[in-house]
C-alpha cells in the first residue's frame, strides 16, 4: 500500500480533522452549558382555570433562595389542605421578619398597616367560617408572608406562613 503524498489529499485530511475537532467541542460546549442551566434553572407551568398568579409561565432560579418581599418564589406545600406536602407552589412573598400581618372583620389583609389583598372566600371550602382566620401576628424570623394577587388564592391567609427551609427559588414570570 502506498501513501499518498499529495498536498491537496492531505491538506483534504488536516481540514476535515479541524473540523471534527471544531465540531465535538463545540457539542461538549453545548452539553456543558445545558447541564449548568439545567442544574441552576427550571421552567415552570401553571395550566390551571383558576390561577392565583395572573402568569402562565415562570423561570425558576433554584440558587436564589433567599427572599425578597414583592419578588415571586417557588416553594414547597407543607401541611395545607389544597396541596399535597411537596408540591411546588408559586406565590409573591408580601410579608418577613417582624412585619405585623391582620386579618379583621372587613376582610382585608394588613401588612404593616397596608392592605395588600382582601378577602377570605375559601373559608367555606375548608368548613370555617370566616372569622376562623381574624387575627394578629408579628413574622417570625426565617419566615414570609405568601400571597396570591386574586380574592380565591390559597395561601398565606389559611395556612400561615412559608419556612425559609421550604424555599426552592425565585420564580420569573415569562407571560
Amino acid at each position: 500500500m502506498k501513501i499518498s503524498t499529495n498536498p491537496t489529499i492531505l491538506g483534504r485530511r488536516t481540514t476535515w480533522f479541524k473540523l471534527c475537532l471544531c465540531l465535538a467541542f463545540s457539542v461538549i460546549c453545548m452539553v456543558m452549558t445545558a447541564n449548568i442551566f439545567s442544574s441552576r434553572f427550571k421552567f415552570c407551568g401553571d395550566g390551571r382555570l383558576y390561577k392565583c398568579l395572573p402568569f402562565t409561565l415562570y423561570l425558576l432560579d433554584r440558587w436564589q433562595t433567599k427572599p425578597v418581599v414583592g419578588n415571586y418564589y417557588g416553594f414547597l406545600a407543607r401541611d395545607t389542605v389544597f396541596f399535597d406536602d411537596g408540591d411546588l407552589l408559586a406565590k409573591r412573598f408580601d410579608g418577613q421578619f417582624l412585619d405585623h400581618v391582620q386579618i379583621g372583620p372587613n376582610e382585608d389583609v394588613l401588612i404593616n398597616g397596608k392592605a395588600v389583598v382582601h378577602g377570605l372566600q375559601l373559608a367555606p371550602r375548608l368548613n370555617c367560617q370566616r372569622s376562623d382566620f381574624y387575627g394578629s401576628a408579628i413574622i417570625e424570623k426565617d419566615e414570609y408572608f405568601a400571597l396570591g394577587t386574586t380574592v380565591d388564592s390559597y395561601d398565606s391567609r389559611y395556612w400561615g406562613t412559608v419556612n425559609e427551609t421550604q424555599i426552592v427559588g425565585r420564580l420569573y414570570p415569562i407571560f
